[in-house]
């Protein structure tokens, strides 16, 4: 009997399991508040596991989850690349409800200010404005499934791309007053004609005028290409060559985003700039300090570039190393002179919007357009009268 193990008296294994195993906190709570403090916070391992699983378990808390920690200040576009990486199931095709969703990003979605989440669609050529939960946009979304797949979603990734796309209208998308029929916004009336184009008519203190926003979005879609040169024609007095400046991020961007993109540049270059004092440190470890002083965006293209993953070096360039040396000519080479470029994309959001709207401009459409103010019919007519008399009426210009 000595030689087997001694019980404390009064020692439960099973109760001290299950209580330690309520002591452990889920790396998920608090994370936003983390990442405003640390933006490093977001790609420890045991967070990114445990995002992964949220992400498969339940996408609509995942997609809430993403939102607080963008606006926390988190790379979230690096954020996504680690928990796929993580997830391994990056050679996995898209679920249905990964297609639905994507589709719906081709949309502009938003919400109203009782939180009603909407989608402005193109289609054949004039917009529609549905509630996501219309049965017009879920006829529109399984559509489109249909023109991508040539199959029809089941009603379970339908439902659950549709609680996806609920959230991002919710919480990432802008807030509207929405209207019916009629409607005003900075001086000026909007009357809905209710005809199969969706037009609706203008008015204001100079006239009125059938309102085409649909025609014009329809062409900016051809500047949204990959192919297309917008941004390159934009930014040509910078003499700049490689632009990672999409063209629909230019037109979205609102002034404080792009101060926030400003400053978050600002701050990973000044970390970037810290790497490089380090690597010119007298210090033993002063490549492993400036490797971790870095952003982990930054380390990742650090080690795909060591991978031979970005290809192969150009005839007279030094192969990267991985020792202080090779790390500091990637800093000044690569990563400082993209910093430049980047700011300066930033900085001149406004001239590729311009250049993206000016590229649209569909001469053949705007003369049709012009020529809808003379063809309105009675009916338009009628109804623009009767407003007028409605509006002298209220303010007892008309007696009785």
């Amino acid at each position: 009997m000595n030689e087997e193990t001694e019980i404390e008296i009064g020692a439960n294994p099973i109760a001290e399991a299950i209580g330690a195993a309520e002591d452990i906190a889920d790396p998920l709570d608090g994370l936003a508040e983390k990442c405003a403090a640390d933006p490093g916070a977001a790609f420890t391992p045991e967070v990114l596991e445990r995002l992964a699983e949220l992400k498969k378990d339940d996408r609509a808390a995942f997609e809430l989850l993403r939102s607080q920690l963008k606006k926390a200040g988190c790379r979230v576009t690096a954020l996504d690349e680690a928990i796929a990486e993580e997830s391994g199931d990056t050679g996995r095709g898209p679920t249905q409800a990964d297609i639905l969703i994507d589709i719906a990003q081709t949309a502009e979605l938003f919400h109203a200010p009782d939180g009603t989440g909407f989608a402005d669609l193109d289609i054949n050529g004039h917009r529609e404005t549905w509630p996501i939960r219309a049965k017009g946009f879920r006829r529109w979304l399984a559509r489109r499934f249909f023109e991508a797949t040539q199959g029809a979603p089941s009603s379970e990734a339908l439902q659950s791309a549709l609680n996806v796309i609920e959230a991002k209208a919710h919480f990432d998308a802008p807030e509207r007053i929405v209207h019916v029929r009629v409607g005003g916004l900075d001086g000026r009336l909007y009357l809905d004609l209710g005809d199969e184009a969706w037009r609706a008519v203008e008015i204001d203190a100079t006239g009125w005028r059938v309102a085409e926003a649909a025609a014009h979005r329809r062409g900016l879609n051809g500047t949204l290409a990959s192919y297309r040169e917008t941004v390159k024609v934009a930014l040509v007095h910078l003499d700049a060559t490689d632009q990672s400046e999409r063209v629909v991020d230019a037109i979205r961007a609102t002034a404080s985003d792009t101060d926030d993109d400003i400053r978050e540049m600002d701050e990973d270059e000044a970390m970037t700039r810290r790497a490089l004092d380090l690597l010119g440190s007298r210090r033993n470890d002063r490549y492993e300090a400036a490797l971790a002083a870095l952003r982990e965006d930054t380390r990742v293209w650090w080690a795909d570039l060591l991978a031979g993953e970005l290809g192969e070096p150009e005839e007279g360039e030094e192969p990267a190393t991985a020792d202080a040396e090779g790390l500091r000519r990637f800093l000044e080479a690569e990563v400082m002179p993209w910093f430049d470029g980047r700011k300066k994309e930033l900085a001149n959001r406004p001239l590729i919007r311009e250049q993206a709207f000016g590229e649209a401009l569909d001469p053949d459409k705007l003369e049709r357009l012009g020529r809808y103010e003379v063809h309105l019919d009675r009916k338009l007519e009628r109804m623009l009268s009767m407003l007028l008399r409605l509006k002298d009426l209220r303010a007892g210009a008309v007696p009785g």
